[in-house]
């Protein structure tokens, strides 16, 4: 971060600095820094589709969903070849239970990166918003496998496979695991975590 600032101070007209910079802070959990450096990123370089990418990230985890779906569209306007973006939109239509929207973004993302295990979690998860069980299965199954080992989205997706296979208690045990790697994801897990442990 001293770097970062140091650098930021020698060149202050350099938008990436600023998009780097915002990426820490989002590591720091710091969301309302990170969303300052990426708009100042963007104030600088207008067209940089990453800078809003970047700040849609920052909006994601404080739970911003509209402003989500805004930043991750105008990265899309830019860049209409920009997978992870298509995906991060369907993830916040999700969070806002338009889950044909979601279906379709994270469908798309798919199509551009078929590796792209985050766009199958997407999918699953508004699939069995849906009521399709089965699909949201398939899909988190697909998710799983392309993940790194032990990351947080294992768990997340492993969770809800659980979940919809009635084995609660192992779901709790993955969701558990995701809110201590990931302050953001408690905020989205904790009702399901509740409902599973209801059940």
């Amino acid at each position: 971060m001293a770097d970062s600032n140091h650098a930021i101070e020698l060149n202050p007209t350099n938008s990436s600095l600023y998009t780097e910079r915002g990426l820490l802070e989002i590591k720091r959990v710091n969301l309302d820094a990170a969303i300052a450096d990426c708009s100042e990123a963007i104030r600088l370089a207008p067209r940089d589709a990453a800078a809003y990418r970047d700040r849609e990230i920052a909006d994601r985890k404080k739970g911003d969903w509209d402003g989500a779906i805004a930043d991750a569209s105008n990265a899309i306007e830019i860049d209409p070849k920009y997978a992870l973006a298509y995906n991060d939109r369907g993830w916040a239509e999700f969070q806002k239970t338009d889950f044909d929207k979601a279906i379709v973004d994270a469908t798309y993302s798919i199509q551009l990166n078929s590796t792209n295990g985050y766009a199958f979690g997407t999918r699953g998860w508004a699939r069995y918003g849906k009521g399709d069980l089965i699909g949201a299965i398939e899909d988190c199954m697909k998710a799983v496998k392309f993940y790194g080992p032990n990351s947080s989205e294992i768990y997340f997706d492993q969770g809800l496979i659980d979940f919809i296979k009635g084995d609660y208690e192992k779901a709790i045990t993955s969701w558990e695991k995701v809110t201590t790697q990931d302050a953001a994801f408690k905020m989205q897990l904790q009702p399901w975590i509740d409902k599973a442990k209801i059940r």
